[in-house]
């Protein structure tokens, strides 16, 4: 690894729109730190070979990935890449977004999008299951008198998703009030937990997602 930089800063417009994009980025985790074969990359993300092989060719002509070998081999030879820089940051002012705000909302929209219909995906298929095939949002007042709108199957037949057969999904916001001291604790609490919980070993990839800031109202 002798004169590989820890870090690359991004300064090409062209570099910097494939690591903006979080879909197109995640074709490169293959090769940070490592080497790898077109194909090992692809099965290594679960994606066909030509998805791979457009972004590999991507990646090379914006400078982010380079050839380390040849493997010769009857018939085309086997290349092998690895990125140009076992870690890359990317500073705000390569990017083409007009502010920062602008580029961490789309970055996480498709995300935040794409959980909410996993969600509400596996929370049809489950009530339809258990023969509800009818599903609203209710608007109430609770008993601590705070106004509540959660989606259910019915006035009376709330998703209660912690029932065995229920699947492990949540998808909630809340807006409590509170001091400086118990939000950093709270901060130090989902971090923790995502810590815990984000080296599983399980079959099942899950998406989990976790926010904390302050609000001048509910949204």
């Amino acid at each position: 690894m002798t004169g590989r930089p820890a870090w690359m800063v991004i300064t090409h417009p062209d570099a910097a729109r494939a690591l903006a994009d979080a879909d197109t980025r995640r074709y490169l985790e293959p090769f940070l730190a490592r080497e790898r074969s077109v194909r090992d990359a692809a099965l290594a993300l679960d994606v066909t070979l030509d998805a791979m092989l457009a972004r590999v060719r991507r990646f090379v002509r914006v400078g982010l990935l380079i050839v380390t070998r040849v493997e010769p081999r009857a018939g085309r030879p086997v290349k092998h890449y690895r990125a140009a820089a076992d870690a890359f940051f990317l500073p705000y002012g390569s990017t083409s977004f007009e502010s920062f705000e602008a580029w961490f909302v789309e970055e996480f929209a498709r995300r935040e999008e794409r959980l909410a219909r996993a969600v509400s995906s596996e929370a049809r298929a489950w009530g339809a299951k258990r023969g509800e095939h009818s599903v609203g949002k209710r608007v109430y007042r609770d008993a601590d008198g705070r106004l509540r709108a959660d989606f259910a199957f019915g006035p009376d037949r709330e998703l209660d998703l912690l029932v065995e057969d229920a699947p492990a999904i949540v998808y909630t916001f809340s807006f409590p009030t509170l001091d400086h001291a118990a939000a950093k604790a709270l901060q130090a609490e989902l971090l923790a937990l995502s810590d815990r919980y984000g080296a599983g070993r399980g079959a099942q990839r899950y998406s989990l997602r976790l926010a904390l800031a302050p609000v001048s109202e509910e949204p």
